[in-house]
């Protein structure tokens, strides 16, 4: 038999895999593994045809092993996500293929808000800008992590006008305008998340896009109530509990994952964020 035909054959076998495999996470405990990936050096290498493939299978992989965490109460988890492997695993899709939107879409929605880590997920973007030209999203989110995640709204400014540019679309000129000026970050954010989960193709990812709007909801209900207290006392409050005391909140409000909000030097809400850890976890 051909080299290419048992190429096939594996990747067949794969696929086939893949269906009982799916079930099989479902069901089991959070205790569950993603495991190692080759390097996409070495995998293309072994077959260069099928390196979209393999990106896409690779990409499904961390979809699948994601998916079925993202189902779990938070609180039975047993095991931390596997994130440096879930980010190698897209990293290396990427690496095999340029061009597949899933990796970066997942990169963007998973790798920013809980892990903290919008500055390699804009390392990833960066690199599939270079590829898909035409593509007005890819420096859209460069633009949105730049500025509400890193605070470099110059960088922010210079791909929101590439946005546009590509786009046609005048609505990112206006955001690099703001960006320029660190005005209305939660707008901002709200508008941005609004239209990820319209765009959302994958049902967990438009959950999670959901759980993380709501809370950014609940901060803009809150910012007037600390103007005001401003207003009211001279100073701002010290925390959530203050407005609460001034009878101005009934009660101090929490997210889906039971955290805390605070309020920054500037006036800002924000959730009290503890990132994942990014170093490598034993897979053993």
């Amino acid at each position: 038999m051909s080299r290419v035909g048992i190429l096939s054959l594996l990747l067949l076998a794969h696929v086939l895999a893949m269906i009982p495999f799916t079930q099989h996470l479902r069901e089991r405990p959070a205790v569950i593994k993603l495991g190692y990936l080759p390097s996409a050096k070495v995998m293309k290498l072994a077959a260069p045809e099928f390196s979209p493939l393999l990106a896409q299978l690779a990409v499904t992989r961390v979809l699948i092993y994601y998916g079925s965490l993202f189902q779990q109460n938070p609180a039975l988890i047993q095991r931390p996500p596997e994130v440096f492997n879930m980010f190698k695993t897209i990293e290396r899709a990427v690496q095999l293929d340029p061009y597949n939107m899933d990796a970066y879409y997942f990169a963007q929605a998973t790798f920013t808000w809980e892990i903290g880590r919008a500055k390699d997920v804009n390392q990833l973007l960066k690199h599939g800008i270079k590829y898909r030209v035409w593509d007005w999203q890819l420096p859209y989110y460069v633009g949105f992590n730049a500025a509400y995640f890193l605070q470099d709204y110059a960088t922010a400014a210079t791909y929101m006008k590439q946005a546009a540019e590509i786009s046609g679309y005048p609505f990112f000129s206006r955001l690099a305008a703001r960006y320029l000026s660190d005005a209305g970050q939660t707008d901002i954010a709200i508008a941005y998340l609004e239209a990820m989960i319209k765009e959302a193709k994958d049902e967990t990812i438009r959950e999670l896009y959901l759980q993380r709007l709501e809370p950014l909801l609940e901060a803009r209900r809150i910012e007037p109530l600390v103007e005001r207290f401003r207003k009211e006392h001279g100073r701002l409050p010290i925390d959530i509990a203050e407005l609460v005391q001034a009878k101005l909140l009934e009660h101090a409000p929490n997210d889906y994952l039971g955290r805390e909000f605070v309020i920054t030097q500037q006036g800002r809400v924000v959730l009290k964020r503890n990132p994942l850890p990014m170093e490598k976890i034993d897979n053993q």
